[in-house]
């Protein structure tokens, strides 16, 4: 989906970063599939069968759940669901399937990218708790797979490849983009601990994720629009040229690392409270991974900082803001830093919210 998006909506530049991708993949896999369904389908009449309740929807949870419980091969099940899970984790581009995100992230207009962030992330993450909990009983004491296990791996390795990948980057949205892969490893590491607890931090943080990394790309995008250049020095000096753009993307870029009195220290803090709660030192350590990760964030992000607030630009003229993009990114500023202080309601909505779809 992400690379179609990209496609129908591209630049050039953009262009000619998704569609090679997007040709040799999806269109073999499409076809492949849609041959396979139809050759199936003909031989076994499968969709009546299903439709008139002659056999059940494998599709439905309940059923995946009551064939999980009571196999006798557990090596095929694992199996089988890490190939589920690396389609998933190739939505939330979570290591080892990440590699698309950089370059499209980079390639694709600003608003797309800024939709691809948060979007499908979402998406993602309410498709992998669904199908670990609904389907596989993950969160039961009974599981005898290793689930947490696959996941705190999955989650140090996003987070430490997301984060180290992005010192070197000089385009802002290669940047954010290994950010993003980053966050999807600090979500990822409450996803393995199979709790409720961990549940409600995962929605809680992406809700505040939303609001400082769409934040954090309409900045981008106004900057670029004016400059017509993506790098990190195309900020140098911002503070100047548009002092309440630059305290915005500031509060962005706190956020992101986690410091108070952002919501996405509040965020963070509940990933790790729900890490903590469980206890054991495989969970311990995967916490100290994660406060690390987030201290090496804070090398990038500063690189930002550095040039908007430190470095002098190479003009003082006062930026053009489009009325729409300051409406947008000083309520983004505004929810993020207000989540931070009165973060309570947004929670309980969010645990309300989990309670009733369970």
């Amino acid at each position: 989906m992400e690379r179609v998006l990209v496609c129908i909506l591209a630049s050039t530049r953009a262009y000619e970063v998704a569609w090679p991708s997007f040709k040799r993949q999806v269109l073999d896999e499409l076809n492949a599939d849609l041959a396979l369904a139809v050759t199936f389908n003909e031989k076994y009449d499968y969709a009546a069968k299903v439709r008139d309740g002659v056999i059940p929807d494998p599709a439905f949870l309940p059923v995946i759940y009551e064939a999980v419980r009571t196999t006798t091969s557990p090596g095929a099940v694992f199996l089988a669901v890490v190939c589920v899970f690396a389609g998933i984790g190739y939505k939330i581009s979570a290591a080892p399937f990440h590699m698309w995100a950089p370059d499209v992230y980079e390639g694709a207009p600003t608003p797309v990218t800024a939709f691809l962030s948060v979007g499908p992330k979402a998406a993602g993450f309410a498709m992998l708790l669904r199908f670990f909990y609904d389907a596989l009983g993950a969160n039961e004491a009974a599981s005898t797979l290793p689930w947490p296990l696959l996941g705190g791996l999955v989650a140090a390795a996003t987070m430490t490849i997301g984060n180290f990948s992005a010192l070197g980057q000089k385009n802002m949205k290669r940047l954010l983009a290994f950010s993003s892969i980053a966050h999807a490893g600090y979500m990822l590491m409450a996803f393995c601990v199979f709790s409720d607890l961990g549940m409600r931090a995962i929605v809680f943080y992406l809700t505040v994720y939303c609001a400082m990394n769409l934040g954090a790309f309409f900045v981008v995008q106004v900057v670029s629009e004016e400059r017509g250049d993506e790098d990190i020095s195309a900020f140098e000096g911002l503070q100047t040229r548009s002092p309440l753009l630059a305290i915005a993307m500031a509060v962005f870029l706190f956020s992101l690392t986690g410091l108070p009195p952002m919501a996405g220290f509040v965020g963070k803090l509940y990933l790790f409270a729900s890490l903590l709660k469980v206890g054991g030192s495989g969970y311990v350590a995967l916490a100290l991974v994660g406060i690390l990760n987030s201290v090496v964030s804070l090398f990038y992000y500063a690189r930002v900082l550095r040039a908007m607030f430190l470095t002098k630009g190479r003009t003082t003229a006062v930026l053009p803001v489009r009325r729409v993009y300051g409406v947008v990114v000083g309520g983004l500023a505004a929810s993020t830093v207000l989540l931070g202080l009165a973060w309570p309601p947004l929670y309980d909505l969010v645990d309300t919210g989990l309670t009733f779809m369970r």
